[in-house]
């Protein structure tokens, strides 16, 4: 009797102690998950860079935000099991604004194309990219995004430290859910203040920056060197990640002198010469007239 009476005291105690463990290991998930889940970034809590930190570890740990840091739901594409690319960029018209008219028809065709986007994908879901365009106080590039990001899709954007802003500054990019700043490149060509040559606080020749596309040479030529925005697609620079390998469209929707050479850098349209197949399924051109009526070069990669 007294040898039955030990047993069970000991599968009590046995099956307490089995509970203090579950407990335990259920407790340590739960504060995993809490952990994971103050890491996720929205529009309202967005990752950056700050400062701008430019470093190997900053540009790694945007690659893992790509990954598996927004708060939307959508990651950035494996392709190793099989899932598409899933990385849609958008250039436009910036400070030279959209015709009304213009402006109302680019917004038809990016609802459709968003439609395409979200019916292409899975739960991956895709993700927008822009270069960090901030509001220009009319329709532009910038409310482009904004109309993509109140649908839910995640917006991100490369930018150079030229134009860094924090968020709730003036010039952040309200749509942004994450965003990277990178050293950026300066044309051989002076910037230009009220019409003169600016000058910095020493007297000597500030020159002008390079926002996207080709950097100019002393004359004003495009050289062969991209831009910081568009050289880093390129390089696998955020923790071994190549965006470049992951983009499934460009949605280009007219644009200036700088769009017309990212699209041709990003060979929007182009087809494979044995096929001819569309090499991006997301790639769409809108015809485009800026806010005084001017017809945006871009409508060249429609002929």
């Amino acid at each position: 009797m007294l040898r039955s009476l030990v047993g069970s005291e000991m599968c009590i105690r046995d099956s307490n102690q089995n509970v203090t463990e579950l407990l335990d290991q259920d407790l340590a998930k739960i504060a995993f998950l809490h952990a994971q889940s103050q890491e996720l970034h929205d529009r309202k809590n967005p990752w950056i860079n700050t400062g701008p930190n430019m470093s190997e570890e900053a540009a790694a740990e945007f690659g893992r935000v790509l990954k598996g840091g927004l708060a939307q739901g959508a990651r950035l594409n494996d392709p190793q099991i099989g899932e598409l690319p899933n990385i849609y960029m958008v250039f436009g018209f910036a400070s030279a604004g959209y015709d009304a008219k213009s402006y109302r028809v680019v917004l038809r065709m990016l609802e459709n194309w968003c439609k395409e986007n979200d019916a292409r994908h899975g739960a991956e879901g895709w993700i927008l990219m822009t270069q960090g365009d901030g509001d220009y106080g009319h329709d532009s590039v910038e409310t482009i995004a904004c109309e993509v990001a109140d649908r839910g899709v995640p917006v991100v954007f490369l930018q150079s430290h030229f134009g860094y802003a924090e968020p709730g500054s003036a010039y952040w990019p309200k749509y942004a859910t994450a965003g990277f700043y990178g050293p950026g490149k300066r044309h051989g060509t002076p910037k230009l203040r009220n019409g003169e040559p600016a000058m910095d606080s020493e007297g000597n020749p500030v020159f002008a920056e390079c926002w996207g596309g080709y950097v100019k040479d002393a004359e004003g030529v495009p050289t062969t060197e991209l831009s910081f925005v568009d050289a880093a697609m390129w390089q696998p620079m955020f923790g071994g990640v190549r965006l470049i390998d992951h983009v499934g469209g460009v949605f280009v929707a007219g644009g200036g002198p700088i769009t017309v050479e990212q699209s041709e850098i990003y060979d929007v349209l182009g087809v494979d010469s044995t096929t001819q197949v569309q090499h991006r399924p997301g790639d769409w051109v809108v015809v485009s007239q800026d806010s005084k009526g001017n017809v945006s070069s871009t409508d060249r990669f429609l002929l």
